[in-house]
């Protein structure tokens, strides 16, 4: 859930933070996770 959330916030959606059990990413997995996506051409679809 925290990736998803990551996600939105990168797509400029607020969204709350995620609710135990789930937990946010910290800055490293968010930054891997922006890499990854850019990698794979995720925001040239937007």
């Amino acid at each position: 859930m925290g990736a998803a959330k990551a996600t939105m916030a990168m797509l400029g959606v607020n969204v709350s933070p995620a609710r135990l059990p789930n937990t946010a990413l910290d800055a490293e997995q968010t930054a891997r996770l922006k890499a990854e996506l850019e990698a794979l051409g995720f925001f040239d679809w937007l």
